[in-house]
């Protein structure tokens, strides 16, 4: 496990890393974002939607990066176009989804369900690795999660229990909805509060290192 103690507690980290999106800067650029979503509804718009998740992801990795070196307020939107680490994170995702779809197809319900929980332990580790490294093969390789789990000890499970809260939480939010409201105002809403605990476990992740970073 970690060798060094935590500077902070469970509670700070939660408490910190779920305001974060809330400074001005992101929320202007997240409220931006849920609202380009709708372009999905057009003809082949899901391209442009990815792309939208791409730029999400991207200012995310942005954030991760200035958290892990002490900067904890939110930064402007870069304007060079590299989208690489975006892009490598859409396909992060891709394969630990099909690993968890093939798990469940394989092993049934109860081991797929064991395997869709270690996943969503290891997803963690893995986009630090790639945060830390920029490459997709090295942030898929199990070895390099249990090295980077094992470096920062009980805190990085604390971590990412949170995050499986935070996103549980945000997936039910559209059941909330006010009924009346328009179509396209509650895909904003949820996409917004989707987005907002994206930016917040990208951060919480960035403090991780910050912290741990020797």
């Amino acid at each position: 496990m970690g060798t060094h103690a935590p500077t902070r507690s469970p509670g700070q980290r939660l408490r910190e890393s779920a305001r974060f999106p809330l400074q001005p800067t992101a929320l202007l650029l997240l409220g931006g974002l849920a609202l380009a979503h709708l372009v999905a509804w057009l003809p082949l718009g899901f391209l442009v939607d990815l792309a939208v998740w791409v730029a999400l992801y991207k200012y995310a990795f942005e954030c991760l990066r200035l958290a892990a070196n002490g900067q904890m307020r939110a930064p402007r939107p870069a304007l060079h176009p590299d989208d690489s680490l975006g892009w490598a994170h859409v396909w992060l995702q891709v394969v630990f989804f099909a690993v968890n779809l093939i798990g469940f197809l394989a092993l049934g319900p109860i081991a797929g369900s064991v395997l869709a929980v270690l996943l969503a332990l290891a997803l963690p580790a893995a986009v630090m690795t790639l945060a830390i490294e920029e490459n997709l093969p090295r942030a898929l390789d199990p070895r390099a999660w249990f090295v980077l789990a094992n470096r920062i000890g009980q805190p990085y499970f604390i971590g990412a229990g949170l995050q499986f809260a935070f996103n549980a939480g945000a997936h039910q939010a559209q059941a909330l909805a006010v009924p009346w409201l328009p179509p396209a105002v509650v895909l904003v809403l949820f996409l917004f509060v989707i987005h907002c605990v994206v930016l917040a476990n990208f951060h919480l992740m960035g403090r991780l290192i910050n912290e741990f970073h020797e």
